[in-house]
Parts: structure tokens; sequence; C-alpha cells
């Protein structure tokens, strides 16, 4: 009997891995590419302290400020749309986001002076300029890597990531222990970058026509403003609590929020984002097919998904101490307030990431972006008198209450609209 257990079991693996469209695959990429990221920064962290660490996030925070405003969430509409890119759109799709690219980094590296000014570390100007010279290889990738998302084909994605993610450390954490000082965790950035560029134009490539003709991919540009929208909000406020950390409490405090903040990120939202990886080709599929077996996928998932989160974050709080002591260091001891102020955000963040999902895969991103709005407001109203209060750790309870506002925002949009849309109708 236990040999025929075995023997299902092993046939039941053989068949998860040589199906591309598995969900395990997404295990495999989320452990591995966040595995190798959460070694890179806990590794880097340790050797090189809180102020190196807090350099690393002024660039990061500038960076991320850049990101959304290139992003045009034209692979969202790729993903979405019932029909697939000729090579036509391909090229527009291409071109539009080449520009966009380029643009924005000439622009931030031509600011980085400034910014490096506004937060008072003149030393941070080498990593502003390489932390520009990313969004290059970012927005020049070939929208056939799209078209292997939107095919489910998760295990191509979970291998060319892992490989980036393989690169990234070895080259961080090399440069590191050459002491080349913090720029060596972004250079390991820009490698990995580079090699999934290079990947798009070799295993992933598509024909396409290089165009300016913008207006003729109007149906994804009128999806993909929502996505825009919404990145740009969502940026003010995930960012704006480091920009307020780093110019009134100075790099190093940047620092311990920094990892306080990415704790909280590699335990819970990754996780959330393993989920929304797979729910949202998965969704647009069922959508297209009916739009009520897409809407009962989603509330079973939620109802096994919500209890797990909120136990993590219950851990999360009660292992505090030990997970910053062990894994960082006693220097880094000062991040446990944060880390469990920012675990309710974990907590948030992960439901808000399965939410802007399903209301995407169903043609809503309005409702994603009128969300954001309100996480924005929020955050303005809670951010000054919290910091008043609780300086560092008031911050992150008031990114705590705004993002859990836009949860039940989108909690409430999700059951009371997505409902009522015809499968195949485009958001706007």
């Amino acid at each position: 009997m236990l040999g025929a257990v075995l023997t299902r079991t092993a046939r039941a693996g053989a068949a998860a891995w040589s199906d591309r469209a598995h969900p395990a695959w997404l295990v495999v990429r989320q452990i591995g590419v966040r595995g190798m990221t959460a070694i890179k920064f806990i590794v880097g962290a340790r050797l090189l302290g809180p102020g190196a660490i807090g350099l690393v996030g002024v660039a990061l925070v500038s960076l991320a400020i850049t990101e959304a405003m290139s992003d045009t969430g034209l692979s969202e509409a790729v993903v979405q749309r019932a029909d697939a890119l000729d090579r036509d759109e391909a090229g527009a799709v291409w071109t539009l986001q080449l520009a966009r690219g380029i643009g924005l980094s000439v622009l931030l590296a031509v600011a980085s002076p400034l910014i490096c000014r506004y937060f008072r570390v003149p030393q941070a100007q080498p990593l502003m300029l390489l932390a520009a010279l990313t969004l290059l290889p970012r927005n020049a990738l070939n929208p056939g890597i799209v078209l292997v998302q939107r095919a489910r084909n998760f295990r191509l994605l979970a291998l060319a990531l892992m490989a980036g993610g393989v690169l990234d450390l070895l080259v961080g954490i090399g440069l590191v222990l050459a002491h080349e000082g913090a720029i060596s965790l972004l250079i390991g950035t820009v490698v990995a970058d580079l090699w999934i560029a290079l990947l798009s134009w070799t295993t992933c490539r598509m024909p396409l026509r290089p165009n300016v003709r913008w207006h003729s991919i109007g149906s994804l540009t009128a999806f993909g403003k929502w996505v825009w929208s919404t990145s740009l909000l969502t940026l003010l406020v995930h960012q704006a609590d480091k920009v307020v950390v780093a110019r009134l409490l100075g790099p190093v405090e940047l620092g311990l929020y920094q990892v306080a903040q990415k704790l909280a990120q590699l335990v819970m939202v990754d996780t959330a984002g393993l989920f929304g990886q797979y729910l949202y080709p998965t969704l647009s599929q069922l959508h297209r097919e009916s739009r009520d077996s897409a809407r009962v996928y989603m509330l079973r998932l939620l109802r096994r998904y919500v209890p797990g989160m909120a136990m993590i974050a219950g851990l999360l709080v009660l292992l505090a101490g030990p997970l910053i002591g062990l894994g960082f260091g006693p220097r880094w001891l000062a991040a446990v307030p944060l880390l469990r102020a920012l675990a309710g955000y974990g907590l948030a963040n992960g439901l808000l990431i399965v939410l802007v999902a399903y209301l995407r895969a169903t043609g809503h991103p309005r409702w994603v972006s009128h969300a954001a709005v309100l996480q924005l407001l929020v955050m303005g109203v809670l951010m000054a008198p919290l910091y008043l209060l609780l300086s560092a750790v008031g911050v992150a309870l008031a990114l705590t209450v705004a993002t859990s506002s836009a949860v039940i925002a989108l909690g409430w949009a999700a059951l009371r609209y997505a409902p009522r849309v015809a499968p195949g109708a485009r958001g706007g």
C-alpha cells in the first residue's frame, strides 16, 4: 500500500513539473528568487550596517518613484484583453516602453544631485546614477515575455528569474566581500536586470515591427492608464513613509526602517505576490469564459487565504526580536518595534495584492485607483500626528492604517461591482 502511495505521489510530482502552467512553479520561483533576495539583503545588512543600507534605501526610493512614473500598465492590459498582440501592436508597445524608460532614466540621473542634497546624503550620488541605469533594461524588454505570462508559462518565468536572482546574489555579495561598499547591492541588481532583458530577446522573443503609432494600441493604454495611476498613487503611499524617515531622521534610521519593512515584505507581502502572479492570468482566463467562475474561485480562495495570513502576522509580532537579532545582529535590534508595527501593514498589503489581481482581471482597474486615492488621503491625515507622537513607529502605523482602508474599499468593490461586468469587457 505504501508503495502505491509513493508511486502516485511520484507521478503527481512528475506531472506538476512537466506542466508549465502548474502553480508549483510559482512556489519554486517565489522560494528561489525571494530566498536569494533575502540572503543578499540579510548578508549585506550584517556586513554594511544601518548607515550604508540607508544610502541604498535613498537610491531605491528614488528609483521606485521613477519606475511608478514609467509604469504604463501595458503588460497587465496585454494579459487581460481577449485578443493577443500582432506584430505592429507589439512594436508600438515596445517603443512606448523604451521611450519612457530612456526619458526617465535621464531625468533621474540629472535630478540625482538635487535628490542627494534634499536627503543630505551626497555620498549616495553614485548609487543614484546606478539606479537610473536600471531603468533602461527594465523598459527594453521584448513584449514576448508578457505573452509568456499571458500563456501562464510559469515554468519558464520561474527558471529565468531564478537565474537572475543567482546573478544578483553572487555579484552583489561578492562585491560587498571585496569591500566595494553599498553600491555593490545595486550592481548585482543591474546585472540581473540585464540578464532578464537578454532573455526576453532570445528565449521569449516575439516578432515585432517597431513603430510610434501609439494610437493603434488605444485599447491597451485605456486599460493601462488605470494601472499607471494606481502605481503612482500607491507609490506616494508606500514611499512617503521612507521619504519622511530619511528626511527627518537620517540614513541610519532609514536603514532600520528599511530592514523592518523588508522583513514584513519577505514574510507576508511576497507570499501574496506569489498568489497574485498566479491569480491575475488565471482569473483573467476564467473571466473570459464566465464571470461567475472567476468570482466563485476568488471567494473560495479568500476563505483559506485570510486566516493563514492573519496567523503569519501574529507570529511576526511575537518573533520580531529573535528574527532581527539572529538574522541581522545586535546593532539592528532598534528595528524590532518597527517590525511589530509593520506586521499589520504586511497583512493588509497581502490582502490588497490579491484583491487588485481580481479587480483588474475582471476589467475593473479604476476601482484599484479609487482605493489608492483613499489610501493616500488616510496616509496624509495620519502621518504628521503619529510621527510627532511615536517617531518612525508612528509612520509605520500610519502606513498600516492607510493600507487597511484600501483593503476595505477594494473588498467592497469586488463584492459589489465586479460581478456586473460582462466577460471580455474593457476597463475604463
